[in-house]
């Protein structure tokens, strides 16, 4: 090293170890390490019941890092699911408000991996999922008794929306049903099924006097695959979830033609109809028989577009009579 020749320095290695016992030293240095920080072992995969010696948590991907402490102050109770608890949460540093979605880690050890696998599920779709009509992941803070999941906050649900106005209602079920239709186009484009779509999972914030939906709460989410395990809310499950079949995007489909009946039927005087006979086979049976989320948009086009103040006559192409 050095000079000319790169001989001004010369060393020499000297390896006090055999090849298997610099191996062991190794691995014992690892160990150590891991003790210390479990976030830095290999990914891990437990087969159902095997449990690890300790808990080995695999990172979870979202683009950068959990925060170390947490940057929030924690708020009112917004809203209590199935899966977990909602504040109303304020950032420390920019006031800004914030929707925590707390999740409670279980109390044994046979849960952990179930439970630690679904929540690295979750936050990975939301935080990959970039549209305008899937809430905005924000960060993600892990404690001992569980992980807490912080969004963009939004104003309510479609659950919690009231339709006061004759005109404007008809208007609104044209913006809930194009809005959620277009988050899962997005999300059959990447493989995703959301499992759980209903009116309290579309969310939505005021814009320009409109309501601008979002679709939330990706608990049940996954990446599609030959899975038959039963999730989401009975009354919307689709058969092939509700009988633990092969699921697809088109299970999502199935979940929002009920979401539209329920909600026309609180509006049913508005909607002028009692049946949903050209978006029926939205709840078709047989899943490869229904029509994809962008078939939908393509078939209703007409329907889902107009100015804010849309004659609820234009609802009625689109809600029209039902024959059992």
């Amino acid at each position: 090293m050095g000079g000319v020749n790169s001989n001004l320095f010369t060393f020499i290695l000297v390896w006090h170890h055999t090849g298997a016992e610099f191996k062991a030293k190794l691995d014992e240095r690892q160990r150590a390490t891991l003790n210390l920080n479990p976030r830095l072992a290999p990914t891990v995969l437990c087969e159902p019941g095997a449990i690890s010696s300790f808990r080995v948590q695999t990172r979870i991907h979202t683009g950068g890092f959990p925060k170390t402490k947490p940057k929030w102050q924690g708020g009112e109770l917004f809203a209590l699911g199935r899966s977990g608890e909602v504040y109303k949460s304020r950032d420390i540093y920019t006031g800004d408000l914030m929707a925590e979605k707390f999740l409670r880690g279980p109390t044994g050890e046979m849960e952990y991996p179930g439970w630690r696998l679904r929540l690295k599920g979750e936050i990975e779709i939301l935080a990959r999922s970039t549209h305008p009509h899937i809430v905005e992941f924000l960060e993600y803070f892990e404690a001992d008794v569980g992980c807490s999941i912080f969004m963009a906050l939004q104003e309510g649900s479609l659950a919690s929306l009231s339709f006061p106005n004759p005109q404007l209602d008809s208007r609104v079920c044209q913006l809930f049903i194009k809005h959620t239709l277009l988050a899962l186009q997005y999300l059959a484009a990447n493989d995703i099924i959301h499992r759980d779509v209903k009116p309290d999972n579309i969310l939505y914030t005021m814009r320009n006097g409109a309501p601008h939906f979002q679709l939330a709460d990706f608990g049940s989410s996954m990446y599609q695959a030959d899975r038959d395990d039963y999730c989401g809310t009975p009354v919307y499950a689709a058969l092939e979830i509700y009988y633990r079949m092969k699921q697809t995007p088109k299970a999502d489909i199935w979940s929002l033609f009920v979401t539209i009946a329920e909600v026309l039927n609180a509006v049913w005087e508005v909607a002028c109809s009692p049946g949903l006979t050209n978006i029926q086979d939205m709840a078709h049976g047989q899943a490869e028989e229904r029509p994809s989320a962008a078939e939908l948009l393509n078939r209703l086009a007409d329907q889902l577009e107009g100015d804010p103040y849309t004659p609820e006559v234009e609802m009625m192409d689109m809600v029209s009579t039902f024959s059992s």
